[in-house]
């Protein structure tokens, strides 16, 4: 995709634009993507302008990309550590009643333990410290997402892939935000749709300077902590902004349906699929 340079005083569909806001990234640089629907604008027939929040990837990896990273550690470790206890012949359910270093002490360093589970206790000790540590971290802090992010850094990597291949739901990726290419990677935050007032909307297509002293209305709908004026920077074109549209379309238009039991599908799946065979004569 190679964004294009916007139109001066135009603000349409596929517009980016600076000094946008998103609620779960406060303090960061963002951007706005605009999806109000072409005619719309063009008849000035919008009460607002609706756009979606865009940020680097940097920051989206310290924010949304690390709940997605730790929430997939620890279903893998939890798995691992099911695991374990399913070799050693130990029932999960006694995680209800201890926790996990009790169990691991319990069972794989009493001295009348079985050699097959003294073997395995430096792995279970392995694990069990790294679930502690895993369900410890705080996404808030800086380290605790450093650390996370270098341990698992191929998951880290393999998640970016998946994002720029539109494979992260409520996500979806950009080169760049400009005409430059500039290749750091950007990510269209697809749940966090937001609005500026139409009159904000024109006077931001021809170019917004901060405001002088306090105007609550104004700050309200944008941001000037990284920059002091607010216009477009860059336009998606044709087919990749109707291709974002139907993504972010395709979020809030999915039917749910029930999901068939475990029994229902494993009659269904043994049943014997082999027909008696016919007399001949």
């Amino acid at each position: 995709m190679e964004i294009r340079r916007p139109t001066l005083g135009s603000v349409t569909q596929g517009t980016l634009f600076n000094c946008a806001k998103a609620d779960r990234y406060k303090g960061k640089r963002v951007y706005g993507l605009a999806i109000t629907a072409r005619c719309d604008v063009a008849n000035d027939k919008y009460p607002v302008l609706n756009y979606l929040p865009v940020v680097s990837l940097l920051d989206w990896m310290h924010c949304d990309g690390i709940e997605i990273l730790l929430s997939n550690a620890q279903k893998n470790a939890h798995s691992q550590f099911l695991n374990i206890l399913k070799q050693a012949g130990i029932a999960s359910s006694v995680l209800d009643a201890v926790d996990r270093q009790t169990l691991v002490a319990a069972y794989f360093d009493a001295e009348d333990a079985p050699k097959a589970l003294t073997k395995q206790s430096k792995k279970a000790h392995e694990v069990a410290d790294l679930l502690d540590h895993l369900y410890s971290i705080s996404t808030a802090c800086e380290v605790d997402r450093n650390w996370l992010l270098e341990r698992y850094s191929k998951e880290a990597s393999s998640l970016v892939k998946d994002l720029v291949q539109n494979k992260v739901l409520s996500f979806y990726y950009l080169p760049s935000v400009t005409d430059e290419n500039e290749r750091d990677g950007f990510v269209v935050l697809l749940r966090e749709s937001a609005f500026l007032p139409r009159k904000i909307a024109k006077q931001l297509a021809v170019g917004l300077p901060k405001p002088i002293g306090e105007d609550p209305d104004l700050q309200s709908q944008l941001s000037f902590a990284h920059e002091d004026f607010a216009m477009p920077i860059g336009q998606i074109p044709s087919p990749h902004i109707e291709h974002l549209i139907q993504t972010f379309s395709y979020m809030f238009g999915r039917i749910g349906l029930e999901d068939y039991t475990e029994d229902f599908v494993a009659d269904v799946c043994g049943q014997s699929f082999c027909r008696a065979e016919e007399p001949t004569e």
